[in-house]
């Protein structure tokens, strides 16, 4: 999965921090699709063995005709990307730039007169990072994409706060009027590289991200993150420093939006894409700006710590839990 920057930031790591393998050797290659980012690639390969494509796929694709590759092959691999089990908080940072490195990109945010310490990166998804795999219809996969200007009010609210906001992507996007030496356009710019992409997903406040894997460096590097996720089954609940929102999910049948709890009722399978919720009359409704905006201020002030704790969000917590975790163990059990 080198082509998908979620995974190919996750993956590995989750492989090497399970493993207590005391014999054999586990080999990976590349994917035929390229690699999404260099930078982690080659970190990666200083931990695992990763061949290219060109010289490991075909000796899989023998084991497949052969009909040996469950026997050879980690066929759960491209799954493993959700850290249930915090390994990542649990351990040491990944050290993926070093010192030197480092100390090169604070330079080139200098010389673009960059010099604030509070940064945060916004991986806001449509489908123009999709375009490059050809003419297909991506359709199924729309209910995770958000516009951009949405978060208009969001962005000016974190530049009042003086955060410097850098709008990430590695493919030019829609933009959005707004000019203000806070506010980056890093993906319609010059500055834009694989390098400073995971630079700033370390050095940052906290991310923002929209059911991409965009955000995945900044989970390597433990910074908080706000999830607009859909549907609500892939919520990474498992994060200490995550803050959740979903979009909303409307049912033609029963003329209502959905509630958590019916909407746990869906196995993840059934509605994981838009075609298939739309097969079961289900409309994906639009975060309004407002409710961007207060999931943007809430993280902004738990990270500043000047977040309090109510007596009925206590209780919300404890229901949501109860909710969300009787329903996906139901969902395993039947």
């Amino acid at each position: 999965m080198t082509h998908r920057f979620g995974h190919l930031c996750l993956n590995p790591a989750l492989h090497i921090l399970k493993s207590n393998k005391k014999f054999g050797i586990d080999l990976f290659f590349s994917h035929r699709l390229g690699v999404s980012n260099s930078v982690v690639l080659n970190f990666w390969k200083k931990k695992i063995i990763i061949f290219p494509n060109l010289v490991l796929k075909p000796l899989y694709d023998l084991l497949k005709f052969l009909n040996l590759h469950q026997k050879f092959s980690y066929h759960y691999f491209s799954n493993n990307d959700r850290d249930i089990d915090c390994l990542i908080n649990k351990n040491k940072t990944f050290s993926i730039l070093s010192k030197n490195t480092k100390k090169k990109c604070f330079e080139i945010l200098k010389k673009e007169k960059i010099n604030n310490k509070k940064i945060v990166c916004i991986f806001v998804r449509d489908d123009n990072h999709l375009k490059k795999y050809g003419k297909k219809s991506w359709h199924y996969l729309s209910h995770k994409n958000v516009d951009i200007k949405l978060f208009e009010s969001s962005i000016k609210y974190l530049i009042k706060k003086k955060y410097t906001v850098f709008r990430m992507g590695a493919t030019k996007g829609k933009k959005i009027n707004i000019k203000s030496k806070f506010y980056v356009d890093y993906a319609n710019s010059n500055l834009r590289t694989e390098l400073m992409d995971i630079f700033l997903s370390q050095i940052c406040s906290f991310c923002i991200q929209t059911g991409t894997g965009g955000g995945a460096a900044a989970q390597l590097f433990k910074r908080p993150i706000l999830d607009i996720q859909t549907p609500a089954h892939q919520f990474m609940t498992y994060l200490t420093n995550c803050i959740l929102l979903t979009k909303h999910l409307y049912s033609k049948k029963k003329r209502k939006f959905l509630s958590l709890k019916e909407l746990m009722l869906y196995d993840v399978s059934s509605i994981i894409n838009r075609d298939l919720m739309e097969k079961r009359g289900i409309d994906v409704v639009e975060n309004s700006s407002k409710e961007i905006l207060e999931s943007v201020k809430e993280i902004e002030k738990r990270t500043s710590k000047k977040w309090i704790i109510s007596k009925i969000e206590k209780e919300l917590k404890v229901k949501f839990s109860h909710i969300f975790n009787l329903n996906m163990k139901n969902l395993k059990e039947n």
